[in-house]
């Protein structure tokens, strides 16, 4: 049986010890706690929940395409500089260095990208 959150949202409580059922689920239950951390009544409860997260799927916070689509949450809304923090140490373990390889390629056509 999966609990409910109080809000009626159907993610998982940020106090459940059940792990997010798949990988999906996962980032849907990360999406929804970083968008929380936007809330001045929310904040500790949704880095609470992160941080819980990250233990049972660490996996979602090492995905670039993930990371990426918070990136333009934080930049589409104005969270606070805590917040942000916040994120950026949770995703702290996302390789970069393909994707800096590709952009420097992309300006610059002539410099081979490591693969």
């Amino acid at each position: 049986m999966t609990s409910v959150s109080a809000a009626g949202t159907g993610l998982l409580d940020p106090e459940s010890p059940e792990a997010p059922l798949n990988y999906e689920d996962a980032k849907a239950e990360a999406l929804h706690l970083i968008c929380q951390l936007n809330s001045v009544f929310r904040y500790k409860q949704s880095e609470a929940g992160l941080n819980k997260l990250k233990g049972r799927a660490p996996e979602v916070f090492r995905d670039l395409c993930f990371y990426s689509d918070i990136c333009q949450v934080l930049g589409e809304y104005d969270f606070r500089r805590n917040a942000r923090k916040f994120v950026q140490v949770l995703f702290s373990s996302v390789e970069v260095a393909q994707m800096v390889a590709e952009a420097r390629h992309i300006l610059n056509p002539d410099i081979a990208v490591d693969g």
